[in-house]
């Protein structure tokens, strides 16, 4: 199968200018194929109750995250870090403020907008939340797995927001570096 490129152009509007943009896709030529692939357990990861009686309260919105390993699922909720079996059992649950003062040594304060992630190069778990409790020049936590197993614990960094700013909406990304 050939690859040929196929150039598609997308016109974005702003207050202040049109900008354009640019995209390269590839299109192969020849018969389509289909896909398969199966589906694996569905579970649900935690609910309202349950991470109330966790953290303590119910936070809203939830903003569940969630991420797949080679032996476990890890569901990460503002309010709670929950590490299943890939089967759905729960292996261990606690507070998204314990996960936390676990893995940096020190209770963060507030939080929010959890992500995790599991990177197959490295073999380790991701994760990241800000913090909430300052009006400007919060922090950005970022944890890494001690190992490829998530039960085996974390260490987590710390990063303060400079000039006034408010970090907020965390994304991770990954590469082969």
């Amino acid at each position: 199968m050939m690859a040929h490129p196929v150039r598609i152009s997308l016109r974005l509007r702003n207050s202040a200018a049109a900008l354009g943009v640019s995209f390269v896709l590839l299109s192969s030529v020849g018969a389509a194929h289909a896909q398969s692939f199966s589906i694996g357990a569905n579970f649900t990861a935690i609910t309202r109750q349950q991470t109330r009686t966790v953290s303590g309260f119910v936070i809203e919105p939830p903003d569940t995250m969630g991420a797949a390993g080679p032996n476990h699922f890890v569901a990460f909720n503002n309010g709670s870090f929950s590490i299943y079996s890939k089967s759905g059992s729960l292996i261990s649950q606690t507070s998204d403020t314990s996960f936390w003062t676990s893995a940096l040594g020190t209770d963060p304060g507030g939080l929010t907008d959890p992500r995790v992630f599991y990177d197959p190069l490295s073999q380790r778990w991701f994760a990241s939340m800000v913090t909430t409790d300052q009006a400007t020049n919060n922090f950005i936590l970022i944890a890494r797995s001690n190992t490829p197993d998530p039960t085996q614990g974390f260490k987590a960094v710390s990063a303060s927001t400079l000039s006034n700013r408010f970090a907020d909406f965390p994304m991770l990304g990954f590469d082969a570096n």
